[in-house]
């Protein structure tokens, strides 16, 4: 989910240009040169596509799929990071930027319903940690659920993403209830849109879709705001599928083997209580 641009169909046509042309394929190219002699279109081509790799490498933030804190505190990180290797890099990052803090604060509160906060321990030499405020007492945030422990690295990589960036996050759903990961979808869709961010996300969840296609019915987003690829098994490989979504927020084809399983199941228990 996110927002498409001018720069992106270029940055394709571009890639498609320097992939098919046998011309370039076949004979040593140096770009520098050619550039200063000639003013042929493919040059131009090159440089764009040279540009738009660098603008990506340089603007692409991550968050993995293996989250969580499986210690009470962590090594204050020397340095801010844009995909932090745990949940103590992430804390580290958000003493660093408050205005990054105060995001990811707020969408913590919204989600699972706690102000997850970094907090520097006293008494103990650059040591780090994350507290939840219950009541006149800190908290460990160790202590709470999986999934209000894992949004400080899931959402650290969207909260601190610079204007125009590349956003990637696998499967955000990863221990939430499905009200929050309803709610996580709204979140990471305003992100979007304040910061004109590119999401990637790989899901499982039918929630997480659910609440993609729901932000495209309400009209809070555009049936072209969103893409949907689903990944298929056949054999040894894997096949990708796009699916276009509508103004209703509809899939074209639907999703084979993604929603049948939920129906089928809940088919089965109505049938088990029907009398006769």
């Amino acid at each position: 989910t996110g927002h498409t641009s001018v720069g992106d169909t270029y940055f394709v046509r571009s890639l498609e240009f320097a992939i098919e042309s046998t011309q370039l394929a076949s004979q040593p190219f140096d770009l520098r040169r050619e550039a200063a002699a000639s003013d042929a279109p493919q040059v131009h081509e090159l440089r764009g596509l040279a540009r738009a790799l660098s603008g990506a490498a340089t603007r692409r933030f991550w968050s993995g799929p293996f989250r969580g804190i499986l210690q009470d505190n962590f090594a204050f990180s020397s340095k801010s990071t844009s995909s932090p290797r745990d949940a103590g890099e992430a804390l580290s990052g958000l003493e660093y930027h408050k205005e990054v803090e105060e995001r990811l604060v707020g969408w913590s509160q919204r989600i699972a319903g706690h102000r997850v906060e970094p907090r520097l321990l006293e008494g103990l030499s650059h040591r780090i940690t994350g507290s939840v405020r219950v009541g006149d007492r800190w908290v460990n945030l160790g202590s709470l659920g999986s999934g209000s422990v894992q949004l400080v690295e899931a959402l650290y990589p969207l909260a601190i993403a610079d204007q125009g960036s590349v956003v990637g996050i696998e499967e955000p759903e990863i221990h939430l209830h499905p009200r929050a990961q309803v709610e996580l979808v709204r979140v990471i869709d305003e992100a979007s849109r304040d910061r004109n961010l590119q999401v990637l996300m790989t899901t499982h969840s039918e929630h997480i879709l659910f609440g993609a296609l729901g932000l495209v019915s309400s009209g809070v987003a555009g049936h072209d705001d969103i893409a949907v690829t689903a990944f298929a098994r056949e054999g040894d490989i894997a096949r990708a599928t796009s699916h276009s979504v509508d103004e209703h927020g509809r899939l074209s084809g639907g999703l084979d083997q993604f929603f049948e399983t939920g129906v089928e199941e809940l088919a089965a228990l109505v049938e088990s209580t029907t009398d006769g």
